[in-house]
């Protein structure tokens, strides 16, 4: 029987160890995109395109949309509207991220509302979330509501959970930032207003579960000109440092993807 070299057993367990590493992330990959619960994400790499900053979806029917809060500062909507501006998500307040956790109202929400309107653009909403108990997160949902003061959205009022550097939520577990997200939504929904979460690949990695999250509208930050994402999302924030005629600074870009039933 021949014998086979030291060299050579080495090699035969690296390509070894290769082989299974590859077939565990085809299985992985294959569990994924075959969700029975989620929406496969319809849309291909080469449906985008980006052309000056602006990323754009050349083969299906999607709209061109901004979020703003008071960091903007004052906004000029009908220049804003002239760029090609259809949808905003307007910021209508927040928690902050002090031990405290003050609700604070965002001074411009009132004037982005009416001046996006008035401009015929076709608005939502975000609350920029640092709840730690389902208590806080009803609180937060409440504030909104009474802000919103029974506003008309043609878009989706979202719960914007975000990590945060030396934040009073540097304790909350994922498991629990699911359950604060359901609680806000479902007030929201109780309200008659279409909820929504937004997401990044960070929550996702520390096991944040869509799957439980699929009753809700998904906005998906990832900052790329290509959508590459295994489940459909129905907004896709992807810049954090865009620029639009009309606002002094750096702007949130986003991609809508109305569903059919809108």
């Amino acid at each position: 029987m021949t014998k086979i070299k030291p060299i050579y057993k080495k090699l035969l367990f690296l390509e070894l160890g290769i082989l299974l590493m590859v077939i565990a992330a085809l299985v992985v990959f294959l569990w994924d995109t075959t969700n029975p619960i989620l929406a496969e994400n319809p849309y291909e790499p080469e449906d985008f395109t980006e052309e000056a900053g602006y990323v754009k979806d050349v083969a299906n029917e999607t709209v061109f949309g901004i979020d703003v809060s008071q960091f903007q500062g004052n906004i000029d909507w009908k220049k804003v509207a002239s760029s090609g501006v259809e949808v905003a998500m307007i910021r209508i307040g927040g928690r902050g991220t002090a031990q405290e956790g003050k609700l604070y109202f965002d001074d411009n929400f009132e004037k982005n509302y009416q001046g996006a309107t008035e401009a015929g653009i076709e608005v939502g909403a975000y609350f920029f979330s640092q709840a730690t108990t389902v208590e806080e997160a009803l609180e937060e949902a409440s504030y909104a509501l009474e802000r919103m003061d029974g506003r008309e959205f043609t878009l989706p009022i979202v719960f914007d959970w975000e990590y945060m550097d030396d934040a009073r939520t540097s304790h909350v577990s994922t498991p629990q930032i699911m359950v604060l997200a359901k609680a806000f939504c479902d007030e929201i929904a109780a309200a008659g207003y279409t909820p929504m979460i937004y997401f990044n690949y960070r929550m996702l990695s520390n096991g944040f579960d869509l799957e439980q999250m699929a009753d809700y509208h998904f906005w998906f930050a990832h900052y790329n000109s290509e959508l590459d994402f295994p489940y459909r999302v129905d907004m896709w924030q992807y810049s954090d440092s865009g620029s639009v005629p009309g606002i002094s600074g750096k702007v949130d870009l986003n991609l809508y993807f109305p569903r059919e039933d809108e």
